[in-house]
């Protein structure tokens, strides 16, 4: 049809709508660029080709662009769009300083359309940094938090940076005197029972699984919590775990907690942790639960 009429808005519109389908971004650049030129009043395909510069990594131009339709037009689709451009930077709950103990540092402001990506060895954070979920423990003596919000366009907020010292004494955990301490240092650390595990490190723990102590499949364990729940698939013990909980005092903010087959489980040192919010406890022999009071 273009061949015969080069000037075919309908023809243009179904080639255009061909590339898209073939997700073929530099052919449906060149049709809807003619388009452009033929009906530059068109705003539905001035709002596509904007979605295209973005696609293409042209984010700069993308939102310039964005900002001049802006004046000529009064759109409910290009005031989302601007506002996907703009991308709120992160506040958080505490400012630089510095403190006598751990803190849980949280996210004060909420994302319907970015996520937070930081770093707290004061390197820059980008797509592949850890992303904010619930919290980050200051523990380490020193911490310069790095943080800002990425959006799904691909578009950044200005970045925030926070400097913490921690003042309190760092100590070795005495992972030595415990099983059940060796055994988190070994999993979660890689620490041997001989090597140094600091208070700080465990302070760092968010979630810990302790499930029997040898199983005879040799698959990973699968005990999860999901948002609506908490599922523990099939496992079979060659014996039952001796675990205690005397880890509990070293992890101030754990939030996720898991303890089963044990030989005969003792709560008390559970009174002391105030961030639980997931707990599971098959299994134990337990005689007493007065400690998970309030």
């Amino acid at each position: 049809v273009l061949k015969e009429e080069p000037d075919s808005r309908e023809a243009l519109d179904g080639l255009a709508g061909a590339y898209y389908r073939q997700s073929d971004s530099t052919g449906e650049w060149g049709a809807r660029s003619r388009i452009a030129e033929l009906a530059p009043e068109d705003l539905d395909n001035q709002v596509r080709m904007v979605e295209l510069m973005i696609q293409q990594g042209r984010l700069d131009e993308a939102k310039q662009r964005t900002e001049e339709l802006m004046e000529a037009n009064d759109s409910a689709d290009l005031n989302a769009l601007y506002r996907e451009m703009n991308i709120e930077a992160p506040a958080f709950s505490l400012a630089s300083g510095s403190y006598d103990d751990y803190q849980l540092l949280q996210l004060t402001n909420t994302y319907d359309n970015a996520v937070v990506r930081y770093t707290i060895d004061g390197s820059e954070p980008g797509p592949n940094s850890p992303a904010y979920s619930d919290g980050i423990v200051l523990s380490y003596p020193t911490i310069t938090l790095r943080a800002k919000a990425i959006g799904y366009l691909g578009y950044e907020s200005p970045e925030v940076q926070l400097d913490f010292s921690i003042t309190k004494p760092a100590e070795a955990v005495p992972i030595r005197n415990s099983s059940t301490l060796q055994r988190i240092a070994s999993s979660v650390f890689g620490r041997s029972w001989n090597d140094v595990v600091y208070n700080y490190e465990f302070a760092q723990i968010r979630e810990l699984y302790l499930l029997g102590e040898y199983r005879i499949d040799e698959e990973e364990l699968e005990a999860v919590f999901y948002e609506s729940g908490y599922s523990q698939y099939s496992s079979m013990y060659s014996e039952w775990g001796d675990f205690d909980l005397s880890f509990a005092p070293y992890m101030p903010f754990l939030k996720t907690l898991a303890v089963g087959y044990q030989k005969q489980l003792d709560l008390a040192p559970l009174a002391s942790l105030r961030c639980i919010e997931n707990l599971s406890l098959l299994n134990n022999n337990i005689v007493d639960i007065s400690p998970l009071a309030g």
